[in-house]
């Protein structure tokens, strides 16, 4: 580490560029003046940062209010961070919070297909299973948790009760 904190192996244009890029999260759209300001970059420093997030497509710029903004092509980087994500394993605490504050069995879906999948599930006192038909091609059945089965599972056909997908039950 350096003196100032920051390790000898960091790379400051990089730190330079993120930090125009969270001034424009933050603040919003700026004007290269405002966005020198807000880093506490020089004005050539800032030009050529904010000239390269523009052509690499992570910042617009109006050239009639002279003002640059994000782009969405940050959301395209933020949704594939998400898409990498183990969504069940982030979300499984906050259904397991839901459930306890409301006493109520808490669902994860996702759409697929125009379908709601059931992905993770935190299972109410005295919950009773259920079948949801999504298709002429099957159910997604959602046992509860004493039925030995953490997770929904895909049956068919479409069953009337749970008793095709889970026997004993229904």
């Amino acid at each position: 580490m350096r003196e100032s904190g920051t390790p000898t192996d960091d790379v400051p244009a990089l730190r330079k560029g993120l930090a125009v890029l969270e001034s424009l999260a933050h603040d919003g759209a700026a004007t290269l003046t405002e966005l020198q300001q807000r880093s506490g970059l020089n004005r050539t420093m800032t030009f050529r940062i904010a000239r390269t997030l523009r052509e690499r497509g992570y910042v617009r710029y109006d050239p009639i209010s002279r003002r640059y903004a994000l782009s969405l092509r940050l959301f395209e980087l933020g949704r594939a961070a998400a898409l990498q994500l183990d969504v069940v394993a982030v979300a499984q605490p906050h259904l397991d919070d839901l459930r306890l504050e409301f006493g109520e069995t808490a669902n994860l879906g996702v759409l697929e297909d125009g379908h709601a999948v059931y992905v993770a599930m935190a299972e109410a006192a005295g919950a009773v299973c259920a079948c949801l038909p999504t298709s002429a091609a099957g159910t997604i059945c959602i046992p509860p948790r004493s039925a030995k089965r953490s997770s929904p599972s895909f049956r068919a056909p479409p069953a009337k009760s749970c008793s095709p997908c889970f026997p004993g039950r229904g």
